[in-house]
């Protein structure tokens, strides 16, 4: 199918015999098994976009049409991630591996820092009132 790639897929996915295997049956959570990942193909969505991109993992997609923040997370994975989008749509086998191919071969991102949990405190705390001065009054 493709040669050389070895497919970590999710409990409802088919497994190829002899190259894939079911991420279940692998011991270790989700994110230490996304980081140790070449790339991962998956729909639009901000949990693994973010994860990938948080990890400087690849990421493979194609635009969702019914998903009203496709063209914002996709612009979003292009600034911030190793990014190949599918124009054909995801089931294309030729779009795939076109795809695959830029991803893996395009240099490596430097993973997106980790600074979601500082921004919303900083915003819930000047919503709040409760943001100091420099001075600290």
């Amino acid at each position: 199918m493709f040669a050389g790639i070895h497919w970590l897929v999710g409990t409802n996915q088919a497994v190829l015999a002899g190259h894939a295997t079911n991420a279940s049956q692998v011991d270790m959570n989700f994110i230490d098994l996304l980081a140790w990942c070449g790339g991962a193909v998956t729909k639009v969505g901000c949990c693994t976009f973010v994860e990938a991109a948080c990890n400087g993992v690849g990421l493979v997609s194609a635009a969702r049409a019914d998903w009203p923040e496709s063209a914002g997370l996709i612009n979003w994975a292009q600034q911030h991630a190793c990014f190949a989008l599918v124009d054909e749509g995801i089931e294309s086998d030729r779009g795939l591996r076109t795809a695959l191919a830029a991803m893996l071969e395009a240099p490596r991102k430097a993973p997106v820092a980790l600074s979601g949990i500082r921004e919303a405190v900083d915003i819930v705390a000047e919503i709040a009132g409760l943001r100091q001065t420099a001075t600290g009054s």
